[in-house]
């Protein structure tokens, strides 16, 4: 931490102690920097296709996950495949997020408003205050839909996301939001009484 003094002891402005700081924090990150490059040059290039996992919205498959799949080039890009059988649970974080539809029909209710697509189209979550609530639907009576998702961890940082799920599927009442790979509780949930527990 940045001292609140010079030397000789004569009090340091506000303005210069807020400096140092960041400063401090900043050169603290290099070594972060530094070794981010060099995962740059060494990481997993081509990422075989991974198995699907349940979670508390749908069967999702995992491509890249900033913290989690450490072998992977990039460090920075969440990238993910979630099949949607029936309708996923509804939940709320912060938008950023692009959707390319890969596989079949379905739709959104993004914000209270119905979004229709097929498979080549996107669908771009905006940024919004609050951030965006949505749950995906197939359309009855065809296949379940799939699509890929990609977000920048910058995004998701600089636009302080936080995930609050609305609903869970059955089987995930108790369910503790976590990562399924380092084990840190990342998100929040409602507990449909009006209130949400991190």
């Amino acid at each position: 931490m940045a001292s609140t003094t010079f030397a000789d002891g004569t009090p340091k402005p506000e303005a210069h102690i807020i400096f140092e700081a960041w400063l401090e924090e900043y050169f603290g990150l290099v070594p972060s920097f530094m070794t981010h490059q060099d995962h740059q040059k060494t990481g997993t290039i081509l990422i075989k296709q991974p198995p699907m996992i349940t979670t508390p919205d749908d069967p999702i498959r995992w491509y890249m996950m900033p913290g989690g799949l450490k072998d992977r080039v990039l460090q920075d890009w969440v990238v993910f495949e979630e099949q949607v059988p029936g309708e996923s649970a509804k939940h709320t974080h912060q938008g950023g997020l692009i959707i390319f539809i890969k596989e079949g029909n379905g739709f959104s209710i993004v914000d209270g408003n119905r979004v229709d697509y097929s498979a080549g189209d996107v669908l771009v979550l905006p940024i919004t205050p609050g951030g965006v609530e949505h749950q995906h639907f197939s359309i009855e009576g065809e296949v379940p839909f799939r699509f890929v998702a990609f977000i920048n961890e910058g995004i998701f940082k600089w636009a302080g996301t936080n995930m609050v799920q609305q609903t869970l599927h059955e089987g995930w009442e108790d369910w503790t939001p976590e990562n399924p790979y380092t084990g840190d509780v990342y998100s929040s949930r409602n507990t449909g009484d009006g209130n949400v527990n991190p």
